[in-house]
């Protein structure tokens, strides 16, 4: 992920009244997925130049152009990279090679990042386009990166100037899609010495809250799960969590909270099944001198797996007697509700008092007998209907 200085940004902010969809995201996120690496897949994609198809991983004297990796490598910026991926031009003026890399998935959330330069000593290159564009299955509109590219001849500028070039837009606008990326590299005039390189190229999503859970107590829902992130100044995060109705894939709204917090309580919640999930929303606010109003976005992650929650009723018909010695106290009832597992009878012996749990039995039992009990005690019950992760209300007796 491209971290880039806080000072920079509202720079930026100050002098440039309009900023476009291709922007950095998520820039202090520590949920973050690493969906497809272009640099590490460059063997399966389809290289071509402006001559002729070519294999990956041809030699560094192809006058048609070659992909293939560089291990080690120095750049232009002096740093020493354990392997990146040269993509040269055709040798002719304005020769270009691209890289096509097909049937590529776009989650929610996504961004593509690139950090792209010359390998060290290029300082007779002219300089390159660099670009990448997108095309989903069955359509013929064309996504380019730098936005408001509109031909495959255009691209950033990228000349040896000893530093590397990082960028990341978001993907928003591809999300759901499947397509092909295509990687290009285009020659700004003379081919000499372009010995262009990407040391990353990446698409990466704001992460999915992990370990989703629902569990119910009473009519209480509490839906939680679990999520690492770092806020900056310019970006904050909430999670929305949506619950499915009963009309078939129809989800509605039950909720947000915003970090730190990971958890969201449902009250008052109907018995029955209830179906939940959850996803990240990272907020990105960029502010910009007045009058123009600060420029807002946001990225929304995938939505976490369904969980389910019981809301169990509970047990009727609860009855408490003393047997005939008046040394044991049978507890019984009605019924359970038909999910549940188990119950549970908890006693006290001041209804001022905590109850403690003192019996737990399977379903299939209507009734117990409390033989730790004293004579011309009071005691005071309550039976609950239980299920993995799930307990009913209380129902109460006494004797």
């Amino acid at each position: 992920m491209t971290k880039r200085s806080l000072v920079g940004v509202l720079i930026l902010a100050m002098i440039i009244p309009f900023i476009g969809t291709a922007r950095p995201v998520r820039a202090a996120t520590d949920e973050t997925t690493l969906v497809y690496d272009f640099v590490a897949k460059a063997p399966e994609a389809s290289w071509k130049t402006s001559a002729v198809p070519i294999s990956f991983g041809g030699l560094s004297n192809d006058t048609r152009g070659f992909a293939r990796y560089v291990a080690p490598a120095t750049m232009e910026d002096g740093s020493n990279q354990r392997s990146v991926l040269e993509t040269h031009p055709q040798w002719v003026n304005d020769g270009w090679i691209e890289g096509t890399y097909n049937n590529i998935v776009v989650p929610s959330g996504a961004e593509l990042s690139i950090t792209v330069g010359f390998l060290k000593g290029a300082t007779g290159s002219n300089g390159v386009l660099y670009s990448v564009r997108f095309q989903e299955n069955g359509s013929s509109t064309w996504y380019y990166f730098p936005a408001g590219d509109t031909t495959v001849n255009a691209g950033h500028l990228k000349t040896y100037d000893t530093k590397l070039w990082t960028y990341s837009w978001s993907l928003a606008d591809l999300a759901g899609k499947t397509g092909k990326f295509i990687l290009r590299v285009h020659a700004n005039g003379s081919s000499g010495q372009d010995w262009a390189c990407w040391q990353r190229a990446s698409i990466t999503a704001l992460g999915v809250p992990r370990n989703v859970a629902a569990h119910a107590a009473a009519t209480n829902v509490v839906i939680d799960w679990d999520y690492a992130y770092t806020a900056s100044l310019l970006t904050s995060l909430s999670f929305e969590v949506q619950a499915r109705s009963f009309l078939p894939g129809i989800w509605l709204p039950v909720g947000t909270v915003s970090y730190p917090d990971t958890s969201l309580t449902l009250n008052d919640q109907a018995v029955g099944i209830h179906t939940y999930r959850v996803r990240a929303v990272e907020k990105f606010t960029l502010f910009r001198p007045a009058p123009l109003t600060p420029l807002v976005t946001y990225t929304y992650s995938d939505w976490s797996p369904s969980v389910q929650a019981w809301v169990l009723a509970a047990p009727t018909g609860v009855t408490v007697a003393r047997v005939a010695d008046a040394i044991r106290t049978r507890v019984s009832w009605a019924a359970l509700d038909a999910q549940a597992t188990g119950y549970q009878v908890l006693r006290k012996t001041d209804v001022m008092m905590l109850p403690v749990v003192v019996r737990e039995g399977p379903a299939a039992e209507l009734a117990w007998i409390d033989t730790d009990v004293l004579p011309n005690k009071k005691y005071y019950y309550q039976v609950r209907a239980v299920k993995t992760g799930t307990e009913s209300g209380d129902a109460d007796g006494s004797g």
